[in-house]
């Protein structure tokens, strides 16, 4: 991807409910080694030299703001999703693809805790849209399992739920999504207009964008980064946050 032409939609909407017990604010603040998950998200961005960043928020969006401000961060987007307690973060990413211009564009789940090293090589890749998988276990009922096609294209993605036997038969365990997607500028077009058909079924917009991405899926496709590093970690509750000190300490 031409840096140069990259977006990056962060979506930091969320409550952060299971971590409540571990802070008020939103689950981006949360320091790991000294600096937040928004502060390393925020030096990722700028060692990339990015400058076209939009930040999808909601839970204190103000205090959001008031850090981008503190920090002279002034050139990045916010966009207020006012829906965040009631919808998923796949109408996040729906918001952010009505404010910007198709372009390349890389979508990134605000409580993914990565290596810079993890980011710079999904976008270096080549210009097909993909989603980064990481090492994971099929048994695992919260692993966002990624399974593909025989043609190597993802056929689904399970998430907080286990596999049955006859949908292993015709696919293939490649590992789990921790929350990273990339589109070109035809497959952000298409995303969209998968976003609105996926909107039409009332239920669905209380879904997160594993689901979004599974309608995409039906009829298009997308392919699959598996990264080496395992320096990453998604955090979803105390358990995780505590892994992600020692990981990242």
């Amino acid at each position: 991807m031409d840096k140069k032409k990259l977006k990056i939609i962060l979506l930091i909407a969320g409550q952060g409910k299971r971590i409540r017990n571990l802070t008020n604010l939103p689950k981006c603040f949360l320091k790991i080694n000294k600096k937040s998950i928004l502060e390393r998200n925020i030096e990722n961005f700028q060692k990339l030299k990015v400058s076209n960043v939009m930040l999808i928020t909601g839970y204190k969006s103000g205090l959001i703001k008031k850090t981008l401000h503190k920090n002279g961060l002034l050139n990045f987007n916010v966009k207020y999703n006012k829906f965040y307690k009631e919808y998923g973060n796949s109408y996040s990413i729906y918001l952010a693809l009505s404010s910007i211009n198709y372009d390349k564009t890389v979508i990134l789940d605000g409580d993914l805790i990565y290596d810079f090293e993890i980011l710079k090589n999904f976008i270096s890749d080549d210009n097909k849209n993909s989603v980064l998988v990481g090492n994971g276990s099929i048994k695992d009922i919260e692993c966002a399992k990624v399974l593909i096609n025989k043609n190597k294209t993802v056929y689904k993605i399970i998430d907080k739920s286990s596999i049955g036997k006859s949908l292993l038969k015709k696919t293939k365990f490649v590992g789990e999504a921790p929350g990273m997607i990339k589109f070109n500028k035809n497959g952000l077009a298409k995303f969209k207009n998968s976003l609105k058909i996926f909107f039409k079924l009332k239920k669905n917009i209380k879904l997160n964008w594993e689901h979004a991405i599974n309608h995409y899926c039906l009829n298009n496709q997308l392919y699959y980064f598996k990264t080496k590093n395992n320096n990453w970690i998604e955090v979803d509750n105390l358990k995780d946050y505590k892994k992600a000190l020692k990981k990242f300490s």
